[in-house]
């Protein structure tokens, strides 16, 4: 899921036409992944929709909290903003909580939903499970220990869990 959210307030209307210079979005990812295409295109019909430049600029590291933290200390005037993701507004709070060097709820005004994006889970076909969204959680789970990882293009393993382990 991809959220575009700006660091801070957005500016008053009242003030200079917005916007008067170019925009710089932040990617929170490597060049080449599917955050950095949909980026793209986004900066594209951004830029001929308000008809001001849209500057693309990839911060790739730490899973997507360092081009986060540098949009949560931007100006809060509305001219960066960046591609949220669930890895840089969910999960890394829960991952890194107040080692987090932002706060997602004070850093950060939401713009719009901008994407959805698909997550398929897939196993290897000797594992007994019913391909049924009612059952499979369970029938994964049963007694047996299960590891699901998570892959992106800045981090060969970004994430793992195990089914059916005790919380951390």
């Amino acid at each position: 899921m991809a959220l575009l959210a700006a660091g801070g307030a957005l500016p008053a209307a009242a003030q200079t036409t917005f916007p008067s210079r170019p925009i710089k979005l932040i990617i929170p990812h490597a060049p080449g992944g599917n955050s950095d295409t949909f980026g793209r295109i986004l900066a594209l019909k951004m830029s001929e929709r308000i008809n001001q430049q849209v500057v693309v600029e990839n911060k790739p590291g730490a899973g997507g909290t360092l081009a986060s933290a540098q949009v949560a200390k931007s100006p809060p005037d509305g001219y960066t903003l960046v591609v949220a993701d669930n890895g840089t507004h969910a999960i890394a709070p829960t991952l890194y909580g107040a080692k987090l060097t932002y706060d997602v709820f004070k850093d950060f005004t939401p713009i719009t939903l901008a994407a959805k994006f698909p997550t398929v889970i897939m196993i290897h076909p000797s594992v007994p499970a019913t391909p049924s969204a009612r059952t499979l959680p369970a029938s994964m789970c049963g007694s047996a220990v299960l590891t699901l990882t998570a892959v992106s293009c800045t981090s060969p393993a970004s994430s793992a869990c195990t089914a059916g382990a005790p919380p951390l």
